[in-house]
């Protein structure tokens, strides 16, 4: 199907900061694992409404990749 394949970036200044340490997740590489996607979004709502949490990005870019097998998860 070729279904495009999208990131999620969250960083402290709202870009990639290239001279941080980045942590990259691949989600969904086989189809039928919602795990691992509901809990990255939960896990990035959680850091982006806590103040305590956001000091994790004063060190590093999170990298999500959503869902790695589109075709499959469809």
């Amino acid at each position: 199907m070729n279904q495009p394949l999208y990131c999620i970036t969250v960083s402290k200044e709202n870009i990639f900061d290239s001279t941080k340490t980045s942590i990259l997740i691949n989600n969904g590489i086989h189809p039928g694992e919602p795990c691992g996607v509901d809990a990255c979004m939960v896990w990035i709502k959680n850091i982006l409404s806590n103040d305590d949490s956001k000091k994790l990005l004063d060190n590093v870019n999170l990298v999500i990749i959503h869902i790695y097998n589109v075709d499959g998860a469809l």
